[in-house]
Order: C-alpha cells, then structure tokens, then sequence
C-alpha cells in the first residue's frame, strides 16, 4: 500500500498543491476542496508552528483553540474545545489544534485510496 504523507504548512502547501493536480486532473473540484482546507487555517497552524515550543511548556498534553495568531481557549479535550468554541465562534473561524511536541502535531498521513477511495 502507497502512503503519501503532506505536512500542512505554508512551506509545503505548494508541493500539496502540485501533487493534486497532477494525481487527479481529473477531478477539479475534489482538487478545491482539498486545497481549501489545506489553506483555511494558515495563519493559526503558522502561529502554532513557531510557537509551538513556548505553548508545549505552558500547555502540553491540552487541546488549543487558535483563532488568528491567539489561543482563544485551552481544553482537556478536543470535544469539550469544539463544542465551547462552536459556542462562541462561526464554525471555519477556529482551528482546534492538540499541543504535543513535534511535527506530529500538525502532520497527517493520508493514503490515497483512503481519501480518494483508490484500491490499495
């Protein structure tokens, strides 16, 4: 089974982009879709990323609620953060992020026929 691992960050959302296109041409839509998550939360998964060091001494093993580059709540949970955050915000307008050390933290492993429902 082929893995394709994507790290989202402004760094590789060029690469991500590139790869889509040339995988699935053939599929414009699905191609916007996936890249307009990818670019929703920039600005938040950026202030996490080099921030990440001083938010883990202050809030390891929590879950953030990031909204801009400002940590709109911290959580046990990652249920009890959306479900406060849907409260208080527009859904699309807050990123829930788990604060753990490393890339881990903002990297998701995607296997296309998981995603695309391709046969392995």
């Amino acid at each position: 089974m082929e893995k394709e691992t994507w790290t989202r960050n402004s760094r590789d959302l060029k690469s991500l982009t590139k790869s889509f296109l040339l995988e699935y041409p053939f599929n414009p839509s699905l191609v916007t879709i996936v890249l307009r998550l990818a670019y929703m939360f920039e600005k938040e998964l950026n202030f996490f990323i080099a921030n990440q060091d001083q938010l883990v001494k202050q809030y390891e093993g929590k879950t953030l609620v990031l909204r801009g580059e400002e940590v709109a709540g911290v959580y046990d949970d990652p249920l009890q953060a959306y479900l406060d955050a849907v409260k208080k915000y527009e859904p699309g307008t807050f990123m829930i992020q788990p604060c753990v050390p490393g890339s881990d933290a903002y990297t998701v492993t995607i296997t296309s026929h998981e995603l695309f429902g391709k046969a392995a």
